[in-house]
């Protein structure tokens, strides 16, 4: 599609653009599927719009709890929770260890958990399908130690000045109660970090430039 809007329009190289969890996506295109020398030749630049590179505690407390959705929308059964467990667009929003390290997201009275032990979590409620979902992530290269550098003019806009969920608290062991939930900076869903994590190749000869929207 790329190849074909570029010679269709006279050899003009093309705008890449992505909303959320489509910035994972593109840079998994760019990174694994396309070398240096085709990005130069068709890629003009690309615009990702509030990526969410670094993951989410939102989809991670949506996989951990039937407290997330508020009154009716509440799963208050164990197939509801095990629904979202199941889906690989939620494991793959859970906060990166490529981008936050060894950050902990999550305390319950069997310990504390961060990006880099999410299995053990998971484990921990007899979450197999969730443990199943990380596991391929990893293995189709999704989760790598390192987020490359993109390798073309990128232009970040996020929101900012938003209170986003940054940390879980659980009184029980099966995350049955609701949580005490922890905020800090962002665009109400995805944390600062993540948002701004490509502008740490902002003094490439590519260029990455944030541009950050209060509210």
């Amino acid at each position: 599609l790329i190849e074909h809007a570029y010679y269709s329009n006279n050899n003009t190289p093309v705008a890449l653009t992505s909303l959320s969890a489509g910035q994972n996506a593109i840079l998994f295109f760019m990174s694994s599927f396309v070398s240096q020398t085709w990005k130069d030749k068709f890629l003009a630049y690309y615009i990702s719009f509030d990526g969410a590179l670094g993951g989410s505690v939102s989809a991670l407390h949506i996989s951990l709890s039937p407290t997330y959705l508020p009154g009716a929308l509440s799963l208050d059964n164990t197939n509801g929770l095990k629904m979202f467990q199941s889906l690989g667009g939620i494991s793959a929003l859970l906060p990166n260890p490529a981008v936050f390290g060894d950050k902990t997201y999550v305390k319950t009275p069997k310990g504390v958990y961060g990006a880099k032990n999410w299995t053990d979590l998971y484990k921990g409620i007899g979450a197999d399908v969730a443990v199943e979902m990380w596991n391929d992530l990893a293995e189709f290269g999704l989760l790598e130690a390192e987020v490359k550098e993109p390798g073309v003019e990128v232009h970040l806009i996020y929101g900012t000045g938003v209170e986003t969920p940054e940390f879980l608290e659980f009184n029980t062991t099966g995350m049955e109660d609701k949580p005490v939930v922890r905020k800090g900076n962002g665009d109400g869903t995805i944390l600062e970090g993540g948002l701004r994590y490509l502008e740490r190749w902002n003094s490439s000869r590519y260029g990455v430039y944030g541009y950050a929207i209060d509210g």
